[in-house]
């Protein structure tokens, strides 16, 4: 499936396959999806990445989302990251907890256009993330 990147690249996606063009496609935008379809899974809480400033929208910008395992690391499509996660980016950031509504509220609003299909590859790749998730978390 192709995926086009916020960068507006594309990623050539294959369902339930972990590798280099999901990685792309699920850091590069789309991320809040597949933590949608992960909390719904897990029912472990969605934690976005968010920007401090607010955009001219009003909101704040939304970098990345992951959710949190009960042991407070947090899980995207990489695997499962320290709770102290620190990544570089270029401007302020903190971690806030959303709700699945509020989530899925901003998978529909228009700036994402969050097509079906998409959700659907999200969903294919649970079982992956979690398994790789579960190998860093036996590792830590």
């Amino acid at each position: 499936m192709r995926v086009i990147t916020t960068q507006g690249r594309p990623a050539r996606v294959k369902p339930g396959r972990l590798d280099r063009h999901a990685r792309r496609a699920f850091l590069l935008g789309n991320c809040l999806s597949l933590a949608f379809v992960l909390s719904v899974e897990t029912g472990w809480p969605i934690v976005a990445l968010r920007g401090r400033e607010l955009t001219p929208s009003g909101t704040r910008f939304l970098a990345h989302a992951f959710v949190q395992h009960p042991d407070g690391w947090l899980v995207d499509i990489e695997g499962a990251h320290r709770p102290n996660l620190t990544r570089e980016w270029q401007f302020e950031t903190e971690l806030v907890e959303m709700t699945t509504q509020e989530a899925q509220e901003e998978l529909c609003s228009g700036w994402l256009d969050f097509p079906p299909q998409h959700h659907e590859l999200a969903v294919s790749l649970i079982d992956p993330v979690l398994s790789l998730a579960r190998k860093h978390l036996a590792a830590a």
